[in-house]
């Protein structure tokens, strides 16, 4: 478990790094009024590159912790990169303005999800140490002993 919660921080971290990558990337060209162009380089370097990277590595390791870890990053990124433009409210006010799409940065999102995701491995890694203290190798003999 320990190793899996370093990989999956690592990870956290790592899709933190490609969600901000892109925003800065998108709203830099949409200030010099190149939005399209920024755009394209989102695609090609953020979303290409920083998941291309994520599959090389998920499949040059084959590690279950590592792939568990690989996943979660994607979702993160996926959720960052691919969300809709701004939440506007009923008075028409706005609510989420930060979008890749419409290049605008927004840290309170990417730290939202940062947030969200690191309480699920919190929970995960109390739950499996209050409720489950044993590790996979003493249940593996455990049962071993009794077949």
């Amino acid at each position: 478990m320990v190793e899996t919660t370093g990989l999956a921080l690592a990870a956290l971290i790592y899709s933190v790094f490609v969600s901000s990558g892109s925003m800065a990337t998108a709203s830099y060209f949409a200030r010099i009024g190149h939005l399209e162009l920024g755009h394209a380089v989102t695609l090609a370097v953020w979303c290409g590159g920083g998941l291309g990277l994520l599959a090389y590595a998920k499949v040059k390791l084959r590690k279950p912790a590592f792939n568990t870890a690989c996943s979660l990053a994607c979702m993160v990124i996926s959720v960052n990169l691919v969300r809709d433009g701004p939440l506007l409210s009923l008075n028409r006010k706005l609510i989420s303005p930060g979008s890749v799409q419409l290049a605008l940065f927004n840290e309170d999102y990417i730290l939202k999800t940062f947030k969200i995701v690191l309480t699920g491995v919190l929970i995960s890694n109390f739950v499996c140490y209050l409720f489950w203290p044993r590790s996979a190798i003493t249940n593996l003999k455990y049962v071993s002993n009794y077949l």
